[in-house]
């Protein structure tokens, strides 16, 4: 079978997802013991043979001599019992941890496929399974997805280290987080089968709610929910029905970066070579703990890696999790409006029933859209990133409003990948939003002053609106307009 090249980004994205939420999707028995989780490389075991360390970004079966440094390797040991492994293997590797974290795949061919859209990871990547085996949950409507959601908030609460986080580093109220329902996703296995055991007793059973997993126990069968612990994010669509949900990992992995003209190469466990691109020469040897080095060719570094992740979970019967639900197609995306709005608004009313949709603001990001919006006193549609940007289409047609300002982050000024993506996004959305009698508009500010539209509007400084040509012809007319 030909398979499409990946993208080298696309792939380093899937490198930096974190090692333990793969472990935690794939529903891998656990148990903290200081630093590492330990688990267990079959059933069959009496004894964890697998330590995954978050703290250093490593996994190893300390019963053997497999280890790896990224999310990849260890779904590829977890599912294909190989480590590195190679060919189409490595491929339906990428592709799942994609699926699994919501990590749009880029080909070298121009297409992008979203992560939503992927094939389940279970039906293309797990072997020697009947073919319907691990096959997930059909996603449930948006009133029943509301309703479970809703009611399985009302268990939880928000901790106090995330309350200083909101109010301190996001510069939120503490009546703005009661009103938007941010809530804290603890670690503790017994606190979230109780609070689902509790959510069950008025929802009854949440097959096809994602997040949510029917768990093979000691005992028989049991619903809880599967994720790395962190903050809850609502994501809301334009009716108010909470949609699903991201997650902001309390502790974000530690990642290597690298720069310039060099690659990096694990020929065995905890050893790290430098390779220079052009010649295959080796440049530099040692492990991470010597990190950051520095070389003429380039430089490798230390650094976090990315601490969002949807709310999600798989069906993965060998691991003992009988039922799972994917987010499906489309992914969510949060519909933002002022907290003066949210606390009267009630859930499947319009959102241009209760307040003037004549404006509305596209961005990426929950938190930023929420904390936006009650700056402006409009919506803002947020997408998890800006390469998902087309789920707004949708929604936007539905409100139907008279122009649309574009809000992504200042780096899609500066970084010539992000720049990219939004020069997309105004090119291809014009057409659509032309054709619907809609303007659209875009927003700037220097990037010292705030990367997103959140921290700009939090420094006491107005974006600058300017409008885009109705007919964007090029991408160097483009540039040229919002530069």
């Amino acid at each position: 079978m030909a398979f499409k090249r990946i993208k080298q980004e696309t792939i380093e994205k899937a490198k930096e997802v974190e090692i333990l939420y793969i472990a935690q999707a794939l529903g891998d028995e656990l148990t903290k013991s200081g630093r590492s989780y330990f688990s267990y490389q079959n059933q069959s075991e009496s004894t964890p043979s697998v330590a995954i360390t978050p703290s250093k970004g490593i996994w190893k079966n300390f019963g053997g001599t497999e280890g790896g440094r990224d999310a990849i390797s260890y779904f590829a040991y977890r599912t294909f019992n190989s480590c590195p492994p190679s060919g189409t293997e490595f491929i339906e590797a990428v592709k799942a941890v994609c699926q699994m974290a919501g990590i749009p795949i880029e080909y070298e061919d121009g297409s992008i496929e979203e992560a939503a859209n992927l094939p389940n990871p279970n039906r293309e990547v797990f072997r020697n399974k009947k073919e319907d085996d691990d096959e997930c949950l059909t996603k449930e409507n948006p009133e029943r997805i509301d309703f479970v959601y809703r009611e399985w908030m009302k268990h939880l609460s928000l901790t106090d280290q995330h309350i200083k986080h909101f109010s301190e580093i996001r510069k939120i109220s503490v009546s703005s987080m009661r009103i938007r329902e941010y809530r804290s996703f603890l670690d503790s296995k017994a606190d979230r089968y109780k609070t689902v055991k509790e959510m069950i007793r008025v929802t009854r059973e949440p097959a096809g709610v994602p997040g949510f997993a029917l768990c093979q126990g000691k005992y028989g069968p049991y619903w809880t929910t599967l994720g790395r612990a962190g903050i809850l994010i609502p994501f809301r669509d334009i009716e108010n029905r909470i949609s699903g949900f991201q997650i902001r990992a309390d502790e974000p992995p530690k990642i290597i970066k690298r720069e310039g003209r060099i690659r990096i190469n694990e020929p065995i466990y905890n050893i790290l070579q430098v390779v220079c691109h052009e010649t295959g020469a080796i440049l530099w040897e040692g492990n991470r703990e010597q990190l950051p080095i520095e070389l003429p060719e380039g430089k490798v570094w230390m650094a976090d890696g990315g601490i969002y992740s949807w709310f999600a979970s798989l069906t993965y019967k060998k691991k003992g999790i009988m039922a799972g639900t994917l987010l499906g197609d489309p992914s969510p995306y949060h519909c933002a409006v002022p907290s003066r709005i949210l606390s009267k608004w009630k859930p499947g009313i319009p959102i241009n029933e209760v307040m003037d949709t004549r404006t509305i603001w596209w961005g990426e990001g929950p938190i930023k859209g929420d904390i936006a919006s009650d700056f402006t006193d409009e919506v803002h549609l947020q997408a998890a990133g800006v390469n998902s940007w087309r789920v707004l289409l949708e929604p936007t047609l539905a409100i139907a409003p008279e122009r649309v300002i574009l809000g992504f982050d200042a780096d899609a000024h500066t970084k010539q990948g992000v720049r990219d993506n939004v020069l997309s996004c105004i090119r291809e959305a014009q057409k659509t939003l032309s054709a619907n009698g809609i303007e659209l508009l875009i927003a700037i500010w220097p990037y010292h002053v705030g990367k997103g539209l959140d921290d700009t509007l939090n420094a006491g400084y107005k974006a600058q609106i300017i409008t885009i040509p109705k007919e964007v012809r090029s991408k160097a007319s483009v540039e040229a307009r919002v530069k």
